[in-house]
């Protein structure tokens, strides 16, 4: 039986300086998390094991303590990876610090 592996690169699902009001964070505020994924998804279920590098925080602002807005999404995104049938997440990146210790600690709680 063979097993199907899907690995994919970089998952920034928050807001970066550059596309600060416009990018991926706001879309996520306007259409869901699950919006991001609608056009892959049906490829990633055919996967056993879904692989993806995880490049941000995952917390509510109160969690993280200090305000900071990029690299910060919101925690629903984590039912919309596991909907999108990712398994593996990686957070060792240079963005998972962003927001300290607590915001690492609130990443590996959501997920």
């Amino acid at each position: 039986m063979p097993l199907v592996i899907f690995a994919v690169g970089d998952l920034m699902l928050s807001q970066q300086l550059i596309t600060h009001g416009f990018g991926v964070l706001k879309t996520i505020e306007k259409k869901g998390a699950d919006y991001l994924f609608q056009d892959v998804k049906h490829l990633l279920i055919g996967g056993d094991l879904v692989i993806g590098n995880l490049e941000t925080t995952i917390a509510q602002n109160e969690e993280v303590g200090y305000g900071k807005q990029f690299f910060k999404a919101p925690p629903d995104v984590a039912c919309s990876l596991k909907n999108a049938n990712f398994n593996v997440l990686s957070v060792a990146n240079n963005h998972i610090m962003e927001h300290g210790e607590n915001g690492f600690l609130s990443s590996v709680s959501h997920l």
